[in-house]
């Protein structure tokens, strides 16, 4: 309960500066754990959806792995945790563009393997999380395609990955 107190304390005070927040995420994790966090932010917040994208980003650091960052998330934040897996999973694909890791190209066989895993992801059948909605799913892709690319519309040309219209919305929305 103390290390939860001092995440949430630091969490707020960095918050308050407009400060980003994600590196106490990384820091508390193993201390505190996802439920802990998600029950707090949940008790202040309901949807607490922003507050979860650096803890999901912390998620699959930590992990590695898509389907175990998924399910460690869960629906928490209204899937905002999972929102947060995708940045930092789709974001590690691609080639270094100026120097930076997080705005990448994305090469067509690039494209086509992480069209293999966003469509094992997203497709309705998927067990990863239950009744996680595709477009929430090709959503949370979206912003993983936003923070890789240099520029929106290189961004929007990933959500090509997706054969279907609903779904391409989703992820450029």
């Amino acid at each position: 309960e103390k290390r939860l107190r001092e995440f949430v304390a630091a969490r707020d005070a960095a918050v308050k500066r407009g400060r980003d927040a994600a590196d106490l995420y990384r820091a508390f994790l193993d201390e505190v754990g996802v439920k802990r966090m998600v029950e707090h932010f949940e008790s202040r917040d309901r949807f607490c959806h922003g507050a979860a994208h650096p803890l999901g980003m912390a998620v699959a650091e930590r992990t590695g792995d898509l389907a175990t960052a998924m399910a460690v998330c869960g629906d928490s934040c209204t899937y905002g945790c999972i929102h947060g897996v995708f940045k930092t999973h789709f974001s590690r694909r691609g080639e270094a563009h100026d120097g930076a890791h997080e705005r990448a190209l994305l090469t067509p066989v690039d494209l086509e393997r992480v069209g293999r895993e966003v469509d094992a992801a997203c497709r309705e059948d998927s067990a990863l999380v239950p009744d996680f909605f595709r477009g929430n799913c090709a959503h949370g892709v979206g912003h993983a395609f936003g923070l890789l690319a240099p520029a929106v519309k290189t961004a929007a040309s990933y959500c090509g990955v997706f054969d279907d219209a609903e779904m391409r919305y989703y992820c450029e929305t």
